[in-house]
């Protein structure tokens, strides 16, 4: 009798969280609620939460050597993660691996450990993501920041946004800001999808501003300390507003900059420094982390509803956190909304 009272219960809680079921699109979540706008109020030590209402056993797996606090993206989708495990009782943790040869291991490690749904970042574990999902049907894959292949697998979603639209923003408001007008773009990988596309949004951004300003560009994809290296060339250039979508190497960038305002990316980065971050170019990991958990919870987890976010729906966020002239504030609120509403024709690349 007790078991079956215990089964009862179970069914009741589970079918509450169901009740309360955030659909679609980030708009439809506010993370400030719990507190959790920004990676600094989140404990990034804990690797697990005890399982409370959910069976759901959450799992991220990083690039190469990845932090799970880099300030960037893998910070984000772990924060949705550390939202699931306080507001839904999901079990959460993560797996970094050293080289690409441990990727199988890591991936077969967290389905024995009996993972629900695997997270992982881009193009280096998509083959391995991928034939994992075919071989693991009661198993959950995503692969974050990545086009769809054209694999369609019931228990597989890529996540990936259209980051032209935050470039221009970024962009926008460098040009409207900039005092000595020098500004700078220092990204990762130029050959990078991501880094094509809000560089290609950053330019049309300062063209359309109508602001008279030069834009300097560095990229750095080794190493932290090439990154800092590349920042010093841009401060050289006379550039005092720097985009900056440097990933893990962040922190180091923020940290080295000196005469110059840095737009970060990824996360809110202004708790890296209130002074010197004066805005971010959001992607909002952490929102399609948490409602792709829902789904797997409410059983909704469908095939081919992969998520596509932009500045349309909320997925992608260019957030002041400045003292800014109410002209500009207001400048950037009327182009996010002309992006939002179609009339401005962004280029990809």
């Amino acid at each position: 009798m007790q078991k079956i009272i215990t089964v009862i219960v179970i069914i009741i809680l589970l079918a509450g969280v169901a009740c309360s079921r955030i659909n679609g699109t980030a708009n439809d979540i506010t993370f400030e609620e719990s507190g959790k706008s920004d990676g600094s109020e989140i404990d990034l030590n804990a690797k697990s939460y005890e399982l409370s209402t959910s069976p759901v056993k959450a799992v991220i797996i990083t690039d190469i050597n990845g932090r799970i606090n880099d300030a960037a993206y893998i910070q984000s989708a772990w924060n949705g993660l550390n939202i699931a495990g306080e507001e839904l009782g999901v079990q959460i943790n993560y797996k970094s691996p050293s080289s690409s040869d441990e990727y199988t291991n890591i991936v077969n490690e967290a389905i024995n450990e009996g993972a629900s749904v695997i997270f992982a970042y881009g193009e280096d574990l998509a083959d391995f993501i991928e034939s994992a999902a075919s071989q693991n049907e009661f198993c959950y894959f995503v692969l974050l920041d990545f086009n769809n292949t054209g694999k369609e697998l019931k228990n597989l979603k890529y996540v990936d946004f259209s980051e032209e639209g935050l470039g221009f923003l970024a962009g926008y408001f460098a040009a409207l800001e900039t005092k000595s007008g020098n500004i700078g773009f220092l990204g990762t990988d130029e050959n990078d999808s991501f880094i094509k596309e809000l560089k290609a949004g950053f330019d049309f951004g300062v063209s359309e501003s109508h602001v008279n300003a030069n834009v300097y560009y560095e990229f750095c994809n080794s190493s932290e300390d090439e990154a800092v290296e590349k920042m010093k060339a841009l401060e050289k250039n006379g550039c005092d507003i720097v985009f900056a979508p440097v990933g893990g190497f962040s922190a180091a960038v923020v940290d080295e900059a000196k005469a110059v305002k840095i737009i970060g990316c990824d996360v809110n980065q202004s708790y890296l420094s209130e002074e010197k971050v004066i805005a971010s170019a959001i992607r909002h990991f952490d929102v399609a982390c948490y409602n792709i958990i829902k789904d797997v919870m409410q059983g909704s987890f469908k095939e081919g509803e992969n998520i596509e976010g932009s500045v349309t729906d909320g997925y992608l966020e260019f957030e002041i956190t400045a003292e800014v002239g109410t002209d500009i504030k207001n400048s950037i609120a009327e182009v996010e909304e002309a992006i939002s509403n179609g009339r401005v024709n962004i280029p990809k690349s």
